[in-house]
């Protein structure tokens, strides 16, 4: 067991709340499911943290145009606990232009028309749903680099660790986590 991972956080909340910290136990079961109440709840509360920040580069396909955010966040080697919630900037990394950002209705008018897209190194982007759009149509393979913000998954292996730093990781769920097992139980 590493210290700050999945398994660890549940036993240390299990004991804080005076639980059962044995594999087979349900009281094990409650406490990770506490644990991640605590870490989803934490990272989704508006605060921007700079480790639900990342970057890294991925490869554009000549002829394609459209991209998962999932085949990005793999291209750049995003966490398996995590997925792109947004991408905050893009840039060629080959030349250094940045690849500005729009709407998709924007992306429409600014071309006329996205169907007949002509082809060159990309100069616009537009999200929708879990994919971006580039613009032109890359001819080429481009190395871009972006900039993404980070929606943090339930952890299910006992091995997976939060996306937060080790040293916030006790201090900020373990508390959480002990007073939902506190209050499931109606308190102590």
């Amino acid at each position: 067991m590493a210290s700050g991972d999945y398994l660890d956080l549940a036993e240390w909340s299990a004991r804080s709340a005076r639980f059962s910290t044995t594999t087979a136990s349900a009281d094990l079961a409650l406490a990770k499911q506490a644990v991640n109440t605590a870490y989803l709840s934490t990272c989704s509360s508006g605060d921007p943290f700079d480790f639900l920040s990342q970057e890294g580069q991925w490869e554009t396909v000549a002829g394609s145009d459209v991209y998962t955010l999932a085949s990005i966040a793999t291209a750049m080697s995003v966490a398996a606990t995590a997925t792109i919630a947004e991408i905050t900037a893009i840039a060629n990394d080959e030349d250094g232009d940045w690849i500005s950002g729009s709407s998709w209705e924007d992306l429409e008018r600014f071309s006329h028309s996205t169907q007949d897209d002509p082809t060159g190194g990309p100069f616009r982007f537009s999200k929708w749903n879990d994919r971006i759009r580039l613009y032109p149509t890359p001819d080429d393979a481009y190395t871009l680099g972006a900039k993404v913000r980070l929606t943090p998954a339930n952890m299910t292996a006992d091995a997976d660790v939060p996306l937060m730093p080790i040293a916030w990781r006790h201090r900020l769920l373990v508390p959480y986590a002990a007073a939902i097992l506190l209050r499931t139980e109606g308190g102590l």
